[in-house]
């Protein structure tokens, strides 16, 4: 047994009650007694980027555990944590210098006859830390009912038991933890389901799974006035290679995203002077020409990038229309006239469908669903070329369709089209938007009984649903609100990562003395760290989108003034007053990057702060107050 160690609480101020005196707002006695930060030495103390959430094929990942620590090595990071699932091999993949003793998971095995994972996956290497200047944080994922990253210990999960027995566990090893996704665990523990299945299963048949051996498009109409992701086509899953969606992001943007055996193509666009969400109807292709993919919206092209040419089939059971292999990130919204072809579309012929709707010769057609006829089954019907009958889609999952005679105007010109299909947001027992009153009574109760869960993910990478994102901050913001300022919990930014597409989006950086384990579990317990991502606005240059996400130089708190002030920089310039947002018991308080927190009224136990950049937001954990009436 690992001898138990005396766990690191943050900083009490306790000492301002004088200071609080000449306060401008000394009325109402309000002291700062919780600063996370108030041991950092902006000076001197070192920034590490970090990632607390990883898996490698010791578990679900899709790569071995050196070429994981190669990657974030690459890009940058000077801690991490590989947390495999235990309820693969119920041990930890710690430390690296042991690598070569690990056996991959069953599930890789497995995927390795399928010909999913190469067999240089399951071959693994030592790593020397030291000669890669990083740090290894020994962790697990315990994994057996709510998911629970335990940091700074080899613990895995006890057969039986729940929260209280694996939080037992940690202990026992001198860890720490943190709550993995809750969003994803307390819907169901109520038996909250994403309701209905969304979207349609379209049969894979030979020319649609081997569309990627070459050249291809993939095209289709669509219009929503939803803000969030929806996938209009495509097959992607976490759980293999082989994939590619046609869909909307975040913040406007429009996406091609190409997944082969070894190398992705992330082709995320925010399109100049268009509004893709203003309910009106637009035209989107995805296209691969030799060794480039392009992007086009409404017959124009808006980006293109690199790509090897790699020739493989798409994985999975079925292609989708409205969604992927995901149901929660499928389209509110409708799709007209999709199609996939084996052949690169000329700009030529992509402007002639966007602007006279009219169909290029269809040579090269793989399957076209125009979403006509008179009965479900003729309109839910593919076509191959020549108009021969392809596969129908699964009439089964049509349970949240409603097909309308709204057609975009070029098609209607041409008389291509006379349906199309919205993709309907399912009513009744659905995935919730609001967080409920005892979904936070449960998890503040849990942090009450066990000091050993320091904080939640409010950020994770693989999370398919965006509308977790918020969800994960409101269940953090009502927790706090029930705790703070007597009981932290601090918020941690994750990949998750199970394969590349998950890469480097979503991190912490501490704020460490030393790049040593003592320091950097000091500073990770008592939230000397920040949370941020570049998921949410990030295009599919990481390093461009790293730039452009605030990075915080200091924080300085004046307890005469009672202010809190945040200094930090974005793409070479001071961040402004109007890109700092401070938000307490879940709603916003104040703009600017300094807050009066004896005056600005809504402030009671804490504050926490939001940075927003042009492609990123960073997090602050929360500062706690007390206030004496």
């Amino acid at each position: 047994m690992i001898a138990k160690t005396k766990r690191i609480v943050p900083v009490l101020l306790l000492t301002f009650a004088a200071c609080a005196m000449h306060s401008p707002a000394s009325a109402q006695q309000r002291q700062l007694v919780l600063n996370p930060y108030e041991g950092v030495n902006w000076q001197e103390t070192g920034r590490y980027r970090a990632n607390f959430h990883t898996h490698t094929t010791v578990s679900d990942g899709l790569m071995n555990p050196h070429e994981v620590v190669d990657l974030y090595h690459a890009h940058g990071y000077k801690i991490l944590a590989l947390t495999d699932h235990d309820t693969h091999n119920n041990f930890s993949s710690y430390p690296w210098t042991d690598f070569e003793s690990l056996s991959p998971s069953q599930r890789s095995i497995n995927l390795l006859a399928e010909g999913r994972l190469q067999t240089d996956h399951l071959n693994f290497q030592n790593r020397d830390p030291q000669q890669l200047g990083m740090l290894p944080v020994a962790a697990s994922e315990l994994s057996r009912g709510h998911h629970i990253i335990s940091l700074f210990s080899t613990a895995t999960h006890p057969q039986e038991g729940g929260v209280a027995e694996r939080m037992a566990t940690v202990n026992q090893h001198a860890g720490v933890a943190f709550m993995a996704h809750p969003a994803m665990h307390w819907p169901t523990s109520r038996g909250v389901t994403a309701g209905p299945e969304l979207g349609l299963r379209a049969p894979f048949w030979p020319e649609l799974r081997q569309v990627t051996q070459g050249d291809f498009t993939v095209e289709t109409w669509f219009k929503t006035t939803a803000a969030g992701r929806g996938i209009l086509v495509g097959n992607y899953s976490g759980s293999y290679r082989g994939a590619l969606n046609l869909e909307l992001h975040t913040n406007n943007r429009v996406r091609v995203y190409l997944q082969g055996p070894s190398h992705v193509v992330d082709l995320n666009i925010t399109p100049d002077g268009v509004n893709t969400r203003n309910g009106q109807w637009h035209h989107l292709a995805g296209v691969r020409r030799g060794n480039r993919v392009e992007l086009f919206l409404n017959g124009t092209m808006v980006g293109d990038a690199a790509d090897r040419g790699e020739s493989f089939d798409l994985s999975g059971e079925h292609y989708f229309l409205g969604r992927d292999t995901r149901t929660d990130v499928a389209l509110d919204g409708s799709i007209d006239e999709p199609r996939v072809w084996s052949r690169a579309l000329s700009p030529a012929e992509i402007a002639q469908i966007a602007q006279q709707g009219q169909m290029p010769a269809d040579n090269g057609l793989v399957v076209r669903y125009p979403i006509e006829g008179a009965s479900l089954i003729e309109r839910l019907r593919g076509r191959r070329a020549g108009n021969r009958a392809a596969p129908g889609l699964d009439e089964a999952t049509a349970q949240s369709l409603r097909f309308e005679q709204s057609v975009a105007t070029p098609l209607q010109n041409a008389d291509t089209s006379s349906l199309s299909v919205s993709f309907l947001m399912p009513t009744g027992q659905t995935m919730p938007y609001t967080v409920p009153d005892w979904a936070i009574d449960y998890y503040a109760e849990l942090y009450r009984r066990h000091p050993e869960l320091i904080g939640q993910e409010v950020l994770n990478g693989t999370r398919s649903h965006i509308r977790e994102y918020p969800m994960d901050r409101e269940l953090w913001d009502g927790v706090l609100t029930q705790l703070m300022p007597d009981r932290p919990v601090w918020g941690f930014s994750v990949d998750d990562l199970h394969n590349t597409g998950h890469l480097a989006r979503d991190w912490v950086m501490v704020y460490s003395t030393d790049l040593q384990i003592g320091p950097v579990r000091q500073a990770v317990e008592g939230g000397a760290f920040t949370a941020s991502t570049i998921r949410l606005h990030g295009g599919s240059d990481l390093h461009a989108a790293y730039a452009a996400t605030p990075v915080i130089d200091s924080i300085t708190h004046d307890p005469q003034a009672g202010t809190i002030t945040i200094a930090a920089s974005v793409e070479g310039r001071p961040l402004r007053d109007d890109e700092c947002t401070w938000i307490a018991d879940g709603e916003a308080v104040h703009t600017g990057l300094t807050i009066n927190y004896t005056t600005t009224e809504g402030v009671k136990g804490y504050v926490r702060a939001e940075l927003t950049g042009p492609q990123g937001k960073t997090y602050t954990n929360p500062f706690g107050f007390r206030t004496n009436d």
